[in-house]
């Protein structure tokens, strides 16, 4: 939903293009002809593997958590490509690192999304 927010600071995103949008997100999954959940709490809301528009859902939540980061970071160190994401930080010490791995951990969480950095 916030993605969409931002999107519509950008864009004209009409009320029912959010209602297709966000319908079409309903997924119903079965396994050996019975239904199942996934253990998220958001029930039937997904992004599936390979669905009709995956990628521009990708795209769309990637522009926002990159404005996110830009705001905290700056644009020059943080980069995007589908859902791999790439920041490089020069000349930092181990303590201001750790301080920007829970800054960015902090901005996926209030997201709703989780982040590996390694």
């Amino acid at each position: 939903q916030d993605a969409l927010t931002f999107a519509k600071q950008h864009t004209d995103i009409t009320p029912m293009d959010i209602d297709v949008i966000l319908n079409a997100r309903q997924s119903l999954l079965f396994e050996n002809g019975k239904p199942w959940m996934k253990k998220a709490k958001n029930g039937l809301f997904d992004v599936t593997m390979g669905s009709f528009d995956g990628a521009e859902v990708c795209e769309l939540v990637g522009a926002y958590i990159l404005t996110k980061l830009a705001s905290s970071f700056g644009t020059e160190c943080i980069g995007l490509y589908r859902d791999d994401g790439l920041a490089a930080f020069r000349d930092t010490s181990g303590h201001a690192a750790d301080a920007i791995r829970k800054k960015i951990t902090q901005i996926f969480k209030n997201a709703g999304l989780r982040i590996t950095i390694v």
